[in-house]
């Protein structure tokens, strides 16, 4: 019998299936290296991308706040204007009704009542003064409820003094400012 020897031949075909697994590992080991190498080469270019955003928007952002912040400072001016405003229209309406109210007085003060002082206390009047009598008082208290200007006059004191060697009624009328004015106790005390 004969026999052939077929170990080199094997060994051989051994060899070059190693070389093949070798070949393919290495092949694949670089594909996949150049497929991750590609892979973070574009991840890190998306990365630097999202970076420049993030900074653009930062920026933006700084820019809105600093914005932001005039516009407040606008509203707290705006407000600080406004309420002024206010005040000098409540001034203005204030004005005339002052002038209103002292050309009611002279209009409807009888010639036997003069006054010493008078109170102003925003919303209630403090009439002092003197009288020749009684109904001098009653007269000038009738004469500024019907002006509208006064409502709730009320006598505080009414008593006899001697000014000047003559007898005459010292008084005191306390009366509340009316907040609706009507129109005719205003005509006339402005231009």
């Amino acid at each position: 019998m004969i026999r052939i020897n077929l170990l080199p031949y094997r060994q051989q075909l051994r060899k070059q299936q190693i070389q093949a697994i070798v070949y393919q590992g290495s092949a694949i080991f670089i594909a996949a290296m150049t497929i991750f190498a590609v892979y973070t080469w574009i991840a890190s270019s998306h990365v630097d991308e999202l970076n420049r955003n993030l900074h653009a928007i930062e920026l933006e952002n700084e820019a809105l706040k600093n914005k932001i912040g005039k516009i407040r400072d606008l509203k707290k001016l705006r407000e600080e204007v406004q309420s002024k405003l206010s005040l000098i229209e409540d001034l203005q309406r204030d004005r005339f009704g002052t002038i209103g109210e002292l050309n009611t007085l002279s209009n409807t003060i009888p010639n036997n009542v003069w006054f010493t002082s008078l109170h102003d206390f925003n919303s209630k009047v403090l009439f002092v003064g003197h009288a020749e009598t009684d109904q001098a008082i009653v007269d000038f208290m009738r004469a500024m409820e019907i002006s509208g200007v006064y409502s709730a006059l009320y006598l505080r004191l009414s008593q006899q003094v001697v000014v000047r060697d003559a007898n005459v009624r010292r008084f005191t009328i306390e009366a509340q400012k009316r907040v609706d004015l009507p129109k005719n106790s205003l005509e006339g005390s402005h231009p």
